[in-house]
């Protein structure tokens, strides 16, 4: 069975279960995955092979190197003979940054490699890395980036039509652009619990307590919301330099706000058994930084729970507007509060949707 090498920022971030998942579902692919550090609280992975690269003691000599290394644009030899020990056929590297900066050791590979695109990589403006804001060795990145389209070995994935479109605008060819989605392990998210019409009126949170996420916004329009439905509640899952004002914002308007901090898939899935909506409102910042396809959105559908989310890829492509939940307006506190209101209040619309958004993901998003 041929080898592919799978790289990532780091092993292995919360965030990332979509990297092993897509790991554990490959049946014709011998999958190794490797990384240059480790994640402190990430998730298990024990049951998928890894490959820990050189330097990832920090302070380290080889850390240093590697270090120098990725600002010169030159190889880490070290690396480079980790890799090449494995005898890989192919290499899939995720995000753009990781890839740019491992480039000069993969191209001696001499190998196919597939770099996926995921969002901010991307929709990032090419002003706000070259200002040196995503740090000094970055200020060439979109350089660097748009360089690898020189390369016949690299071909390019887009997790949304919305994220190909923006890397057709930054300059990278169509035809070096593949649009696939990373999809859902259908077997592991999928409806459990009361109906979701005779649930609370729970409202379901997931994501890093950042500005582009969205949850001041979202805190802001449930306010709205419980003052028609007074026994709404909202559930926030995820961590982050947020995390302290949402609570902050919570506690001035005296709302049923449950904050539960970074919690793993199990948690995900209790708390999606129990949501009557699950919520994303996402937005895009002025450097350009949005959502590609949060897979969030759609574990949330797969489990039949309606979603309402302003989300670049999502609101577009990752649900089906008025049938598995609700597209809004980025940064519309009205528009957020309205759409929440309507699927907590419709029965209808409770009674159709979790069935229409477990068909839509298991025919559109099964990671198999």
């Amino acid at each position: 069975m041929n080898k592919i090498l799978i790289i990532t920022s780091s092993l292995l971030p919360i965030s990332q279960t979509f990297v092993k998942s897509q790991m554990k579902a490959l049946k014709r692919w011998d999958p190794i995955l490797a990384a240059a550090s480790l994640c402190e609280n990430g998730i298990d992975v024990s049951e998928i092979n890894t490959l820990t690269l050189p330097g990832s003691s920090k302070w380290s000599i080889n850390w240093w190197l590697r270090k120098v290394c990725a600002y010169l644009n030159f190889p880490h030899i070290q690396t480079y003979f980790a890799l090449k020990k494995q005898n890989a056929s192919l290499v899939h590297i995720h995000f753009g940054n990781v890839a740019v900066d491992i480039w000069p050791i993969v191209k001696m590979l001499n190998v196919p490699v597939i770099i996926t695109l995921h969002g901010t990589d991307i929709n990032t403006n090419k002003s706000w890395w070259m200002s040196g804001k995503g740090g000094v060795h970055n200020k060439s990145y979109p350089k660097r980036l748009l360089s690898l389209i020189k390369s016949p070995n690299v071909t390019f994935i887009a997790v949304s039509k919305a994220v190909k479109n923006r890397a057709v605008e930054y300059g990278i060819p169509e035809d070096k652009i593949l649009v696939s989605y990373i999809g859902v392990d259908t077997d592991t998210f999928k409806p459990s619990g009361k109906p979701v019409i005779n649930r609370n009126n729970n409202i379901l949170f997931v994501g890093r307590m950042i500005e582009n996420k969205g949850p001041l916004v979202l805190i802001e329009a449930f306010k709205t919301v419980i003052t028609k439905i007074p026994d709404a509640s909202l559930i926030m899952i995820g961590d982050g330099p947020l995390l302290k004002e949402a609570k902050k914002l919570a506690d001035k308007y005296y709302l049923p706000i449950t904050f539960l901090g970074a919690q793993p898939s199990s948690e995900v899935l209790k708390q999606l058994s129990l949501a009557k909506v699950f919520c994303l409102p996402s937005y895009t910042l002025p450097t350009g930084q949005s959502e590609g396809m949060p897979i969030v959105t759609l574990e949330a559908q797969a489990c039949g729970v309606p979603v309402v989310t302003s989300a670049r890829g999502s609101s577009t492509e990752g649900i089906i507007n008025g049938e598995t939940g609700f597209r809004v307006k980025e940064k519309s506190v009205d528009d957020l509060s309205e759409k929440l209101i309507k699927t907590l209040t419709c029965d209808q619309f409770c009674l159709k949707a979790p069935n229409e958004a477990r068909r839509f993901i298991c025919e559109s998003f099964d990671i198999k």
